[in-house]
């Protein structure tokens, strides 16, 4: 119900409370002194109905001594609910309209929550912008929460909303004595040596399940913000300090549930904020949180923490709208099962985000996956972008979409050691605009083969105008290392940044990439073919060179024999500098029937099935694509003449010979066209045991412009054809 059907209700019912009342009372206070005749059930409190009825009793005024007294005959009358809510009114002029701390209005919205419980109401009703609550004193350690609940300003028991009936109302907390929460000095130290700020909003769990869910605590924010005046130190980096107050604090969550004990629902309705305090901004560790639902129907901000925003701890979410900044850590958690959330995050820490609940396994002993029912996969569909923050860690059952700016998400094995798996995203859009360390990565579990069964849909890479202005370009657009299981592969990968590149050494089944058309810098990861370089499969776009155009180098395709990498794709480009220098693709591992000539400045893509690599797009092998010139009297072949055209210019005679096997490793195959281009005749020579066939054994060319050409036909046997 919105706030302004709120206002209208309550004032149409207060017209006819007028109406039908006969005794109208100025104050509370009033009644003491006030015989009321017995016949009467309601009366008139300053504006607000106060009623006789079986539950106002003694035992009620004594727990709630604004909302509940005796008249001067000792018949007890307590405060009417509105619309199943207690007004705040009812406690007398409390809060404001603007921000002022001088009251403590806290003991009193206490006593509204338990009279609210104790009633069988559905919560608070407030009608101010501004209600000051100064922390109450706290008589227990830190560690015995569930021993005591003092030092806490709210404690919600039963199903309570908390609503404003103006448009929106802040809740503020203050320090002991309502100065600055964030001054020196300003909380307390406890007896065992922590330090307590208290929070905001504690719901009080059961020690044993609840017959019915009805029976758990349970809150609701309408249009509310809790701010706690804690102003963070984002170049902080040490733990809670007594002398400074900065760092994690454990005590102050404005909203938790009682640590392992049975709570019930967080909702929020409207908009609403928290901002300000020194630990989890949310924190639901009660003692079966996937039975519970954590729901932002509108919009929820959460911001300026020591701790982390948000820490469901396996709540099932349902997150219409979250905005997570300037926090410590933005999220830790668990989506429960079919959770969903959407949102931003900003300026945060690092943070993480799987499905199902808390857990323990054999290597982390807290984030290891854990379903909810052991038959179904705890889905969490995502749909959030993280700005300018640390690392972001995406663990098992995820669905939907993410995208980064200026930051990494990870499939962190070393954060999920026993596992992450059973995660597909449709898409991940990594966007560059302030530094370069925008990308995504696979990182090796301590579980064997523990990482697996990941997928990317489509990996799209965005540089904004700034990025591209100041020549910002990621280096990588995936990363990856360490021992992975089966079945990781990101579909498409496109866009202006880096390639995917092997960080270190992998084991087990490396990521399968496919369909690669990036617009990157500085382009390819480069290997010199002289090297007689082991071609990495895990590097699946390689750059080769040489650095001689006299030999022909070949290389060999690595073995994908066993590994099962089906899908994975494999792109060498050949990047001479000298831009005249063929490799040879030799037909080891690869479907080919004779080995590969690959050009300059030209690539070929292959695709494994599992045992052998596919050509899926090679560049035409056009002969005399290239024309090239010799002005002497001698030449001797050499490998950049595979599948050329040259042309001899000379006066004067001019000899051409072909090397032996030994010495070029032409492939059987290759052809170079010639021209006596000048004046001087051209004869073909063999080298050292090669043999040189033609009609009526001629290998001289008829004259000036006439054309032959030469074709290998076996090891060392080479055919002359043309105008001879």
């Amino acid at each position: 119900m919105s706030a302004d059907l709120i206002a209208r209700g309550l004032a149409t019912k207060a017209r006819s409370d007028l109406a039908n009342a006969r005794i109208v009372l100025d104050h509370f206070s009033d009644l003491a002194n006030r015989r009321i005749d017995s016949t009467i059930s309601t009366v008139l409190i300053d504006g607000l109905r106060w009623v006789r009825d079986a539950a106002a009793s003694s035992a009620l005024a004594a727990s709630c001594p604004h909302l509940c007294g005796p008249d001067a005959d000792g018949l007890y009358w307590r405060a009417k609910l509105e619309n199943g809510l207690v007004p705040a009114r009812a406690l007398g002029n409390i809060g404001s309209n603007i921000v002022d701390h001088s009251a403590n209005v806290q003991p009193l919205l206490q006593e509204a929550l338990t009279y609210s419980y104790l009633v069988g109401a559905k919560g608070l009703l407030l009608d101010k912008p501004h209600y000051s609550l100064w922390t109450p004193s706290r008589t227990y350690g830190t560690a015995a929460i569930n021993a005591d609940q003092s030092g806490i300003p709210l404690i919600v028991q039963g199903r309570q909303a908390i609503a404003s009936a103006c448009g929106g109302t802040t809740l503020w907390r203050r320090s002991r004595s309502g100065g600055d929460p964030n001054a020196a000095g300003a909380w307390q130290v406890l007896g065992d040596g922590t330090l307590w700020r208290g929070g905001m909003i504690l719901l009080k769990g059961l020690g044993a399940a609840p017959a019915t869910f009805d029976d758990r605590s349970t809150v609701i924010l309408q249009a509310i913000a809790l701010k706690g005046g804690i102003v963070r130190d984002a170049t902080y980096a040490g733990g809670l300090s007594l002398v400074s107050g900065k760092g994690w604090d454990v005590s102050d969550k404005p909203i938790w549930t009682e640590n392992d004990r049975y709570c019930g629902d967080i909702t929020f309705k409207g908009k609403c904020a928290i901002d300000g305090f020194g630990g989890e901004l949310i924190y639901g560790q009660g003692a079966d949180p996937e039975n519970c639902t954590l729901t932002v129907e509108d919009s929820l901000e959460l911001s300026n923490t020591y701790g982390d925003g948000f820490n469901p701890q396996g709540y099932n979410l349902r997150v219409n709208w979250i905005d997570i900044h300037d926090c410590g850590q933005s999220i830790e958690g668990w989506g429960g099962r079919n959770g969903v959330i959407r949102g931003i995050v900003r300026n945060c820490g690092s943070g993480n985000i799987q499905g199902g609940k808390l857990g323990a396994g054999a290597y982390s002993g807290y984030s290891a996956p854990t379903r909810i029912v052991a038959t179904e996969a705890p889905y969490c569909t995502v749909d959030l972008h993280v700005i300018n923050s640390g690392i972001f860690r995406l663990g098992s059952w995820l669905r939907g979409e993410m995208a980064v700016t200026d930051g990494q998400l990870q499939f962190d094995g070393g954060s999920f050691p026993d596992g992450i798996y059973d995660t597909f995203l449709d898409r991940i859009t990594v966007i560059t605009d302030q530094n370069t360390g925008a990308g995504v990565a696979f990182i090796g579990a301590t579980a064997v083969q523990g990482v697996r069964d990941i997928g990317i849909g489509s990996l799209d890479l965005v540089r904004t105008a700034a990025a591209r202005a100041a020549g910002r370009v990621p280096a990588s657009s995936v990363g990856w290392y360490g021992s992975f299981g089966p079945n990781l592969w990101v579909r498409r990968i496109t866009g202006e940044g880096g390639y995917p590149h092997r960080v270190t050494t992998t084991t087990g089944y490396p990521p399968a990439f496919q369909n690669i058309a990036i617009s990157a810098a500085p382009g390819w990861i480069q290997q010199n073919v002289e090297t007689t370089p082991a071609l990495d499969y895990q590097a699946p776009i390689i750059g080769l060179t040489t650095t001689t155009t006299t030999n022909l180098q070949t290389v060999t395709l690595p073995n994908p024999s066993g590994l099962a990498v089906e899908g994975a794709e494999l792109t060498l480009a050949n990047i001479n500098a000298n831009g005249t220098a063929p490799i040879l693709i030799a037909t080891t591992y690869a479907y080919m029937l004779a080995p590969f000539a690959l050009r300059p400045n030209t690539k070929i893509k292959f695709r494994s099935d599992g045992l052998n690599w596919h050509v899926v797009e090679a560049p035409p092998q056009t002969k005399g694509a290239v024309v090239t010139s010799q002005a002497g009297t001698t030449y001797t072949a050499v490998a950049a003449d595979i599948d050329s055209y040259v042309r001899f210019t000379n006066g004067s005679p001019v000899t051409l010979t072909i090397q032996p096997n030994s010495a070029v490793a032409f492939p059987i195959g290759t052809v170079i066209e010639i021209e006596q281009a000048g004046a001087g005749a051209l004869t073909v020579a063999p080298g050292s045991g090669v043999t040189i066939n033609s009609r009526g054994a001629d290998l001289t060319l008829a004259g000036q412009y006439a054309i032959a050409a030469l074709k290998k036909v076996a090891t060392d046997t080479w055919l002359l054809t043309g105008d001879l």
